[in-house]
């Protein structure tokens, strides 16, 4: 045992604080001092006459080509930060321009901290915060210091480096501040024997970003446990020769847990003769791929950390994870921004799981339609046609096009695909029709989607601070079809364990009751029909008293987001029978003005919601 592995075993000091993601929020977020004041000076850096106005217009142009940019583009105040950011005179565009430099500065002193520092996380009484100098700090900020341990590719792809190349005096003073706080934070082994492989950015980016901002963009933080659930429904047990890849990895919770198992594997495994020095260096084959370079920036400082032990690489390697749009791939005028603008050599994989982007295609930006149209279509997709295909059209997800894009181009002959999705495609007649034939026909072969199973997680209400339905697609790249019946389970929550169900890491499957059905297309003749999910044998029983329903459902209004100018509530009944009314303008997903006006009564009908109908 060497010294340094000494160093990394002896019990942590009890005083210093752990390096994990609720820490880093809480230290960081933007109630603290460190966030507040570093974003006003980033927003008064934009504002500066002659500095970064093209930075900040390349980005701003990037949004709109983004899945779900039209939500940010319809943003016209700066109501989504809340009050965190009130004291900031600033548009909503340059204030989340500087709130994710701000992320990206936090990322790489988290990371500089965690890697350039000896693994035993001490810091000496005599002993400078990273950095001790402007050209340190600029070694850090541009990755020459991480290619000195061997990493070649961190940070590279960093537009919100535009602070610190324009004003390198007031970048370094910031990122010292945030190494001061990171200082105190513990870096050696946990002593529960728990490894370095954690998500550390999540917790951060829910909180410096406003949750329907992230939601507009498709986005929702993963808990750990979920990830974990994921691999374990997939079948990911850490063999490192497993190829894995999540293709939406966000800021790499999978990946992540995913290298957790891996390098337990490898740590246990006995070398054979000779093999020694190559596993020392031995990455997992765990990759990640992401649209948003703020993402794989983070993605890129967590992978890193979970393999410091490693540290330093004798050959320089690459952190596996590319910015890259899998489902446009190069046609992406966002990629083609970015130092990563060539298609990475990424190949087939036996496993992909993860969390793709929840966009409903009516909230996707028009950029992005156009890009991603033909797509649907080649898949089949756009199943319906007329009146039909743009009722239902509005309500697909941009989470069905994930599952068949990255199933045709990620995922290997009998491979295994593991992905969180709206529950809705297996349920809904006619927006979910296209996706539940699961099969497709490109390049002259008919390639089949066979499901191996479906957990619904909707009662378990897995994400913070939404209200989606959850669930998990458990499928392989076959050349068979499905062979209904498929195991379908609903899990809730038992009443006894509600109180504890969030607690830190712990995973509520183990505290949640589940009921096993089986799910089959309602109607034989069309296997794109609605799922039928019932309890084991009792399939045959209940087809044989389906027939034609009573009643005829019809979608109401759709309003397209302007609920806020259709709503509306009475204020005041008048004498001559006229109404005042006034909209409620602060509903849908388009924000609009309060206007009073008076009306007559003929025109105002009453209105319900679709939440508040149930069975009865």
């Amino acid at each position: 045992m060497t010294e340094r592995t000494i160093a990394r075993t002896e019990s942590p000091s009890p005083e210093r604080s752990r390096l994990d993601s609720r820490q880093i929020a809480a230290d960081f977020g933007p109630r603290g001092p460190i966030a507040k004041q570093a974003v006003k000076e980033l927003c008064d850096a934009l504002a500066e006459k002659g500095h970064q106005d093209a930075q900040f217009a390349a980005w701003n142009a990037s949004q709109a080509i983004l899945p779900g940019g039209k939500s940010l583009l319809a943003s016209r105040d700066s109501t989504p930060f809340g009050r965190a950011y009130r004291h900031i005179d600033a548009t909503p565009r340059q204030l989340l321009f500087a709130v994710q430099t701000y992320y990206a500065l936090v990322v790489k002193a988290v990371a500089a901290h965690a890697v350039l520092h000896p693994l035993d996380g001490a810091i000496q009484p005599d002993q400078e915060p990273l950095p001790a100098s402007i050209d340190q700090f600029l070694s850090i900020d541009t990755g020459e210091a991480f290619r000195k341990m061997g990493i070649v590719n961190f940070p590279q792809d960093d537009r919100f480096g535009w602070f610190s190349s324009a004003f390198p005096d007031r970048a370094s003073v910031l990122f010292r501040e945030m190494t001061k706080r990171l200082s105190s934070y513990e870096l050696q082994p946990r002593p529960d024997g728990d490894s370095d492989a954690h998500e550390l950015f999540g917790e951060l980016y829910a909180s410096l970003i406003p949750r329907k901002l992230r939601h507009s963009l498709g986005e929702y933080y993963t808990p750990e446990w979920l990830a974990d659930f994921v691999l374990d429904s997939a079948g990911y047990d850490g063999d490192p020769s497993v190829q894995l890849i999540d293709p939406s990895c966000g800021s790499g919770v999978f990946l992540t847990r995913a290298l957790a198992r891996a390098l337990s594997r490898l740590s246990a495994a006995t070398p054979r003769p000779g093999e020694t020095a190559s596993r020392a260096t031995q990455l997992p084959n765990i990759f990640g791929v992401d649209v948003n370079p703020l993402a794989t920036l983070a993605a890129k400082a967590n992978y890193i950390i979970a393999v410091r032990s490693m540290l330093p690489f004798g050959p320089s390697i690459e952190i596996p994870v590319h910015t890259f749009d899998i489902i446009t791939e190069s046609r992406n005028p966002l990629i083609k921004t970015t130092d990563a603008a060539r298609k990475p050599n990424l190949g087939r994989f036996d496993l992909v799981v993860g969390n793709p982007p929840w966009v409903l295609w009516d909230n996707l930006s028009q950029d992005y339609r156009e890009l991603t149209k033909p797509l649907w279509s080649d898949y089949g997709l756009f199943s319906l046609s007329g009146r039909k295909g743009r009722m239902g059209g509005g309500k697909k997800d941009l989470s069905m096009l994930f599952v068949y894009r990255s199933i045709d181009t990620l995922l290997r002959d009998g491979g295994k695909l593991g992905f969180l999705i709206t529950q809705s495609v297996f349920k809904t007649r006619g927006a979910g029709e296209g996706f539940r034939r699961f099969w497709f026909n490109r390049h002259s072969r008919q390639t089949y989607i066979d499901v191996k199973s479906v957990h619904d997680l909707t009662a378990l209400s897995p994400f913070p601070g939404a209200s989606n339905r959850t669930a998990l697609l458990i499928c392989e790249r076959s050349d068979s079809p499905t062979r209904y019946p498929v195991p379908y389970t609903v899990w809730s929550k038992r009443r006894d364990g509600q109180a504890t169900l969030f607690a830190d890491r712990a995973s509520p499957i183990n505290l949640a009751e589940r009921s096993e059905l089986v799910a089959s297309p309602i109607d034989k003749g069309s296997p794109g029909s609605s799922w039928l999910t019932v309890p084991y044998g009792l399939m045959e029983p209940i087809r044989k008293i389906i027939g034609p329903s009573g009643y005829k459902a019809h979608e109401g209004v759709n309003c397209a987001g302007l609920a806020g100018c259709f709503v509306v509530r009475i204020v005041e009944a008048l004498p001559n029978g006229d109404l005042v009314i006034e909209n409620v303008h602060d509903i849908g997903k388009i924000k609009v003005k309060k206007v009073r006006a008076i009306i007559e009564p003929d025109l105002v009908y009453a209105h319900l919601l679709s939440r508040d109908l149930r069975k009865w």
